[in-house]
């Protein structure tokens, strides 16, 4: 079959690029899906149901298979992990799309506000470093998309604690309302950005996403009833207890270190978070954005929370100590 473009997804496993990969395999035929994964990850089974997805092998600090890789696409979805390499690994990507002329590539990065040069995070001063060298180059077109996933770490560490009848310990106001991304909503955004015959409104566009707003008082209560706990309570606490609840849940060194960062940057910034419009995502999307309750449906996180939390910590022992970098 003759494909109208190809589109490569870099990091398509993950909870933004595999549903990429699925909108674009059962969405969209006449566009050929090249799937890039990590030598040894698995796949889920439904991309064989998809004639247009291409499975493409391949390790990112390989820079010259990336580049072989990068050639002949027309455009890219750059979506891949924090770690200690993710700078020098999407600059190579970047590097390759423009030798080869792609014709656009959108970048998934960090809420904005808490990206910057000299940020405590390495992960958050890579995001910076990179958006520094794509936005100053005139080659290739581009977009950034930033997700505000302002709860999404800390939700996985609340359910141990009610399964042990215990409250959820937040460090900011419980009743502080910030907003919940689905990661589906933006994986929609960039199966739109491929395939649109319009990149105009993209155009070197600092993209930002919001889901609703949620409280921590409101999500534990939510968790609770998922899991027939209806009296579930969240409590705040010192940034010192919740310090001594991240280092005894035994998560990465830098996953902990980060999380602790975000929490205490949350609510620094809770103004311009709750500024966030979910009318404006709604627009870019083409949909409502799902809400939490759809999320905990979907995916089953309430069941299968001890086999989830254990996968969240395995897929972020990456991620190294900030003072490591």
């Amino acid at each position: 079959m003759k494909y109208r473009q190809t589109v490569l997804i870099v990091g398509s496993t993950g909870n933004i690029g595999s549903p990429t990969v699925l909108n674009l395999g059962k969405n969209h035929p006449d566009i050929q899906v090249k799937a890039l994964v990590r030598p040894g990850a698995k796949v889920p089974e439904t991309w064989n149901e998809f004639d247009n997805v291409q499975v493409v092998r391949c390790d990112l600090n390989d820079h010259a298979k990336v580049d072989q890789v990068v050639q002949g696409c027309d455009r890219i979805a750059l979506i891949t992990r924090n770690s200690n390499t993710q700078k020098e690994q999407e600059l190579a990507v970047i590097e390759a799309a423009r030798k080869h002329k792609v014709g656009f590539l959108a970048k998934i990065s960090a809420y904005k506000h808490i990206v910057y040069e000299d940020s405590p995070v390495y992960c958050f001063r890579d995001h910076h470093a990179i958006l520094k060298v794509l936005t100053k180059q005139t080659e290739l077109d581009y977009a950034i998309v930033s997700p505000c996933f302002a709860y999404a770490n800390h939700f996985m560490l609340s359910i141990p604690a009610l399964k042990n009848g215990s409250p959820v310990k937040t460090p900011w106001p419980v009743d502080l309302k910030l907003p919940v991304q689905d990661g589906r909503d933006v994986a929609d955004l960039l199966a739109k950005i491929m395939v649109t015959d319009n990149l105009a409104p993209y155009s070197k566009q600092h993209l930002e996403l919001f889901g609703h707003h949620y409280s921590m008082s409101e999500m534990v209560q939510a968790l609770g009833m998922a899991m027939g706990i209806p009296e579930a309570k969240c409590e705040q606490c010192t940034r010192e207890e919740y310090q001594a609840i991240l280092e005894a849940s035994q998560l990465p060194t830098g996953l902990a270190e980060m999380i602790s960062y975000i929490m205490t940057e949350n609510v620094r910034l809770a103004e311009s978070l709750q500024a966030g419009s979910v009318e404006e995502t709604e627009k870019l999307i083409g949909h409502p954005v799902k809400d939490f309750p759809t999320f905990l449906r979907d995916f089953g996180l309430v069941e299968a929370s001890e086999v989830r939390l254990e996968k969240f910590n395995r897929d972020n022992n990456h991620i190294p100590s900030c003072v490591q970098k």
